[in-house]
C-alpha cells in the first residue's frame, strides 16, 4: 500500500511521462530539437513539482493519523502544530535534499537521510541527497535559461550539449519514485516505533 501523498505523486509522474513519450514526436530539424527540450524539460518540471506536492501532502496526512478525538489535549496541541505547519508548507518551494529533510523532520519528526538510500541505482545516502540536488539544479538552470552546470556528467548529451535526453528523464522518473516509496516506508515505521501508530497506507 501507499499514502495518498505518494498516489497523487504517481498521477502527476504518469503525466510527465506523457510528455517525454511526446518528445519523440519528430528529428533531426532545429524546431523538432526545441520541440523536444520543451517537452523534455517540462517532463523534468512536473517530476519536481510531483515531488515536492508529495512532501506537502504527506506532512498533513502524517498529521491526520497522528489525531486522536480521544485524547482532547493531544489533539489541541496537533491542531496548533498543524496550523504552523500549514504556513510553513506554503513556503516550501525548493525541494532540494536539505530542505526535503528539515520539511519532514521538523512537522513529523521522522529524518529521512537514512531511508532515502538507492540500493538499486547504486547510490548510498549521500550520493543519493547529492542526485536529488543535482535533479533540482538542473531544473533550476533551465528555468531560469541557463546551460545544465558542465559538473553534473549524468545529464550530459554527448551529440547535443546543452540538452536532456529520455535516458536522464527515465534516471529522474526512477530516482524520484524511489525516493516517494523510500520516504513512505520510513515514515511507516517512524509513525509506528516512535508515536505507536500504525500507518493507514
Amino acid at each position: 500500500m501507499s499514502s495518498n501523498s505518494a498516489l497523487a505523486f504517481r498521477r502527476a509522474r504518469d503525466r510527465a511521462r506523457l510528455l517525454v513519450a511526446a518528445s519523440d514526436a519528430g528529428r533531426g530539424k532545429s524546431y523538432e530539437l526545441d520541440q523536444k527540450d520543451m517537452c523534455l524539460h517540462a517532463g523534468l518540471a512536473m517530476l519536481v513539482a510531483a515531488w515536492e506536492a508529495y512532501l506537502e501532502n504527506l506532512i498533513g496526512e502524517t498529521q491526520r493519523l497522528l489525531s486522536d478525538p480521544l485524547h482532547q489535549r493531544m489533539s489541541a496541541v496537533l491542531s496548533l502544530l498543524s496550523a504552523i505547519s500549514l504556513k510553513e508548507v506554503k513556503k516550501f518551494n525548493t525541494p532540494n535534499a536539505e530542505n526535503s529533510r528539515n520539511l519532514l523532520l521538523i512537522h513529523t519528526g521522522f529524518d529521512p537521510l537514512n531511508a532515502w538510500h538507492w540500493a538499486r541505482g547504486g547510490l548510498n545516502a549521500i550520493q543519493t541527497r547529492q542526485r536529488l540536488d543535482e535533479i533540482l539544479r538542473v531544473r533550476h538552470c533551465f528555468a531560469h535559461g541557463a546551460s545544465i552546470p558542465t559538473d553534473i556528467y549524468w545529464a550530459k548529451n554527448r551529440t547535443a550539449h546543452g540538452h536532456l535526453t529520455k535516458t536522464v528523464l527515465k534516471m529522474a522518473d526512477r530516482f524520484l519514485s524511489h525516493m516517494v516509496t523510500a520516504t513512505d516506508t520510513g515514515m511507516i515505521n517512524h509513525l509506528a516505533n516512535v508515536y505507536g501508530v500504525a500507518a493507514q497506507w
